[in-house]
């Protein structure tokens, strides 16, 4: 690795890991033949003699040589098959591993003077030659590096046909147009694949005439073909935002991802938006966004959400633009096209515009807006009860009652929607009307546009609910310094001790009975050696790489893994902050 230039230090740092950096005696990079697919970044070979493939620094197969002196080159070899060999070159010795399911030795040549690939014979593949320290001929190998047969065989069958250099230089340029016509299929192949991409590109792009649109043939036909079926979309405003909602039906076998909205404009370059993907459920907030994919078979809502500051220097007095849906099916993308839609100035400024204004009949398209344009806060309520007034209040008295919400005839929500210049305007609180014995605590979930809200929230119910209401997050407990409000004591169980010691010793001990055990096998594989000097080392050290690298791996991952198992086993918690009341706080 001395002799190796920086930038290629550097790179082989990002392919390997660090334990084999300083290890590797010689390397070769996967040729990526085009006949061959297989998954592979380079092969090492150490100065141990072991030969490694790697793939995204993860070993995918090795074999140790043993006996082996010090390596030199490592080299790929492939017959007309495309079956891959490797070729191990030592200062006196040639080895051929194949691989096909695992690393094996093909062929080993001792007493090497010199080798070399060469195609003497004009037949367009180079053969093996390699000529021993006792020998005047070189021995040539076969297309399957065996066989070896003497050179002079080969020499006297060239001499005695006549008309074979003319046939010669025939079948080299034949199998070097085979050879070219298998590479240019796959580079057809990438260029179909790149002018796809960039035909998608170009509609992002560029300006094309809405009118002699191929998406003005039939809105039917294409979503007939792809399989997809998706409804009319809807534009809407929310929380300052532009939404466009469209519930999309995957009619395929295989699941959709990669699902966007591009927004190509008469004007301005296309916007191209992800989405989130929401699916009905039957309790609040009624919509769960789940992972980003449609299942087969199955209907989802999808969302895209617009800053309104990026359409209104589109805006003189109409924007139209074209909705398109893009997704992803088995590595392919495809374009769905939905109807055109135009907004004007006027609609932006109307009533109906803004969904915060829709009626009752349209509460789950008003609570899936909010949710897609807000964030989401978990608070806890406590109420703090005056000893002289036992009245308890609900969750529903606080918002809908005392800071004017709206519940729109639905149970357990609550949306304050009557000022679009009030500072809660477009607060959605989900919450169930009860109270956990016995901590009195009420849970919400606050949907808004920003966290001020949520502060400022909290100030109104301090301020226009007549009761003592304490809010905090759910990482804070309550702890009372007065005896007579013990009652809203929250102790913490999570800080007493609750370490699981027994699990955690019992993991240790196995960890223990690991290593003795894989410690005895390597000094057992070691007093069979046959090399006197790692015999000679039974009892006083062991060799942990004994058993080869890959049982190593496979030792230290077991290890590992219940090593991690006993510090899960602990069951260590979070703990909480704690806020304290006072009797005055109750006034």
């Amino acid at each position: 690795m001395n002799q190796i230039s920086d930038n290629v230090s550097k790179l082989l740092e990002e392919l390997l890991p660090s334990s084999v950096c300083n290890e590797v005696a010689c390397f070769v990079f996967y040729d990526e033949h085009p006949r061959d697919d297989r998954t592979l970044d380079l092969t090492v070979c150490s100065k141990r003699g072991v030969v490694q493939e790697f793939y995204q620094r993860e070993l995918i197969d090795s074999i140790l040589i043993e006996n082996v002196g010090k390596v030199t080159e490592i080299i790929i070899l492939r017959n007309i098959k495309c079956d891959l060999f490797y070729l191990v070159a030592t200062t006196n010795e040639v080895i051929i591993i194949s691989k096909k399911e695992n690393l094996q030795i093909h062929q080993r040549i001792k007493d090497v003077h010199t080798y070399k690939l060469d195609d003497l014979e004009g037949r367009g593949q180079a053969s093996l030659q390699v000529i021993r320290n006792d020998d005047a001929f070189p021995l040539v190998f076969d297309d399957n590096f065996s066989n070896p047969r003497e050179r002079t065989v080969t020499m006297d069958k060239v001499k005695s046909q006549g008309s074979l250099p003319i046939e010669n230089q025939l079948l080299r340029k034949l199998n070097e147009a085979n050879y070219s016509t298998k590479c240019n299929e796959k580079i057809f192949k990438d260029y179909l694949n790149l002018r796809q991409m960039a035909t998608y590109s170009i509609f992002q792009r560029t300006q094309t005439n809405l009118e002699n649109s191929l998406f003005k043939i039939g809105l039917n036909e294409i979503s007939h073909a792809l399989q997809i079926k998706a409804k009319a979309p809807i534009v809407k405003l929310c929380n300052k935002k532009i939404i466009i909602i469209s519930s999309i039906i995957n009619k395929n076998t295989e699941p959709i991802t990669d699902i966007n909205f591009l927004l190509h404009g008469t004007s301005k370059h296309s916007l191209d938006y992800m989405t989130k993907i929401f699916n009905q459920i039957p309790r609040p907030p009624y919509w769960k966004e789940n992972k980003s994919q449609i299942d087969s078979f199955s209907e989802s809502t999808v969302v895209a959400v617009v800053d309104l500051k990026e359409l209104k220097y589109n805006i003189t007095s109409r924007i139209d633009f074209d909705i398109v849906v893009t997704f992803t099916k088995e590595d392919k993308c495809f374009l769905l096209p939905l109807e055109s839609v135009g907004i004007s100035a006027l609609d932006t400024m109307g009533p109906s515009f803004d969904i915060l204004s829709v009626g009752e009949e349209e509460h789950e398209i008003l609570m899936l807006a909010i949710i897609a344009t807000s964030v989401r806060v978990n608070l806890c309520l406590r109420h703090i009860r005056n000893p002289d007034n036992d009245d308890v209040v609900t969750l529903s008295e606080i918002f809908c009652t005392y800071l004017n919400m709206d519940s729109l005839g639905m149970d357990n929500v609550a949306i304050h929607k009557t000022s679009p210049h009030h500072i809660l305007y477009g607060v959605m609180i989900v919450f169930q009307d009860n109270i956990s014995e016995p901590d009195h605590i009420m849970n919400i979930q606050v949907y808004s546009r920003s966290y001020s809200q949520v502060l400022a929230l909290i100030h109104y119910m301090y301020d226009a609910v007549p009761y003592t209401i304490i809010a905090t997050t759910p990482d804070f407990k309550l702890t009372t310094i007065t005896e007579d409000l013990s009652m809203y004591n929250e102790r913490d169980e999570k800080t007493e001790s609750s370490l699981n010691y027994a699990e955690c010793a019992r993991s240790l001990l196995k960890q223990s009975d690991m290593l003795k055990e894989y410690f005895d096998n390597c000094m057992i594989r070691m007093s069979e050696s046959k090399n006197s000097e790692i015999v000679n080392k039974v009892g006083i050290e062991v060799d942990v790489m004994a058993h080869g690298l890959q049982k190593y791996l496979e030792f230290r991952n077991r290890l590992l893994e219940e090593s991690v198992n006993g510090i899960e086993s602990l069951n260590i918690e979070q703990t909480y902050e704690s806020i304290v009341i006072d009797s005055n706080s109750t006034d």
